[in-house]
């Protein structure tokens, strides 16, 4: 399992990413759907249109993507997994081979590439195929997170742990790497040895902007950004951060995730979203964007388009029911305006394996997880909670 650390708030965002990870390959807890949402107005607040943004959906799982006006998703069937593409009445039509496990789905518009891998290797591999079907072709072997494809290059973060105890003294490298779709001119754009047990942490986001990356531990971040070359490495925050969940990028701006920890009481820790402004300085957009009791879901279940954030939010919970019906809000960032788009959506673990959006479609899949801004619509499947 990858980045899986406990303890204090400095390791809470750490935590979440193996929570969700693991829920990705474990067919049992991943039985995901929801009741039918109500739009606030005949025609929803949504419009008819609503771009597609790559930083949505790369990050913590990356189970949908779309090509060629075409979306596909993993699905999950007889102990397997594999990539369909989703026709227009919503029927899967099945585009790669079986693995045991799928990851990460990004397209040039003409292939996908994902991360596959069995249950008995801790090796993976990174993979194309025709988004039309065809043959699958293996790039290159490793670990894999945060499979990422800008300007017709191929970005990744290496961060293995082994299994088993780790010790004291014990190091580990976390890196950044980048390749040709055709597996030539693999570059090595950052790399940082840690001691395993510090709680460090590194998220990135390729940009055509270029390569931003959060370094987050011992309760504080700081955020840089580089050429996609792995050139002129800049720190851009001036503010001190507390610990970065996330970025995004949408019209040139970055945004990010940040975690509020109180270790207490209903409401232990949340993310709020933020940016920096021209001087580096931080700036909030919304000091709450979503929170779940288990917390698999501030950050599967947010993201930016056309300056447009959506955002799961649970309205209130007891903690012990099984029906946690959340809102999913659509917050203007020009205007600071917040509007409910979708109510009471059932995150609880009582319904049927769908893949639901806001424009009525239901899929029916238990392969996919997260929420997808895709040509114009949203796509969300969440996890089922225990």
């Amino acid at each position: 399992m990858k980045k899986m650390k406990s303890g204090d708030n400095r390791e809470v965002s750490a935590v979440k990413k193996s929570m969700a990870l693991a829920l990705c390959v474990v067919c049992a807890l991943m039985t995901a759907s929801c009741l039918p949402g109500i739009l606030d107005s005949p025609n929803g607040s949504i419009s008819d249109s609503i771009p597609t943004n790559a930083s949505v959906n790369v990050a913590w799982g990356g189970d949908m993507c779309e090509a060629d006006g075409n979306i596909y998703c993993i699905s999950y069937n007889n102990s397997e997994y594999r990539i369909v593409r989703l026709d227009s009445d919503g029927n899967a039509v099945p585009i790669s081979e079986e693995h045991d496990i799928i990851r990460y789905l990004v397209s040039d518009g003409a292939n996908i590439y994902f991360i596959a891998s069995t249950w008995s290797n801790e090796t993976e591999s990174l993979f194309s195929v025709p988004a039309s079907g065809g043959e699958e072709k293996i790039i290159t072997d490793g670990h894999f997170l945060f499979l990422q494809y800008v300007n017709d290059r191929l970005f990744w973060e290496d961060f293995y742990i082994p299994s088993g105890e780790i010790a004291q003294d014990q190091t580990m490298n976390i890196t950044i790497h980048s390749i040709n779709p055709d597996g030539t001119e693999m570059k090595t754009l950052f790399a940082q040895e840690v001691p395993a047990t510090s709680g460090h942490a590194v998220y990135f986001l390729a940009t055509v902007d270029g390569l931003y990356y959060a370094i987050s531990g011992s309760d504080k971040s700081d955020i840089f950004r580089m050429d996609l070359t792995g050139d002129n490495q800049t720190k851009i925050n001036k503010s001190p951060l507390d610990t970065v969940d996330e970025l995004f990028y949408d019209q040139g701006v970055l945004y990010f995730l940040m975690q509020h920890f109180t270790g207490s009481g209903p409401d232990p820790f949340w993310d709020s979203m933020e940016t920096l402004d021209k001087n580096g300085n931080v700036k909030t957009i919304i000091k709450r964007v979503g929170y779940f009791p288990q917390d698999f879901g501030c950050v599967q279940y947010c993201g930016v388009s056309n300056y447009i954030t959506y955002y799961f939010d649970l309205p209130s919970s007891n903690g012990s029911s099984e029906h946690l019906y959340m809102n999913l809000h659509q917050y203007d960032i020009n205007k600071g305006k917040d509007t409910i788009i979708l109510r009471n959506v059932d995150m609880g673990d009582n319904f049927v394996a769908s893949i639901r959006s806001i424009r009525g479609k239901n899929i029916e899949n238990n392969g996919t997880s997260g929420m997808y801004i895709l040509g114009n619509d949203i796509y969300f499947s969440p996890f089922a909670l225990p």
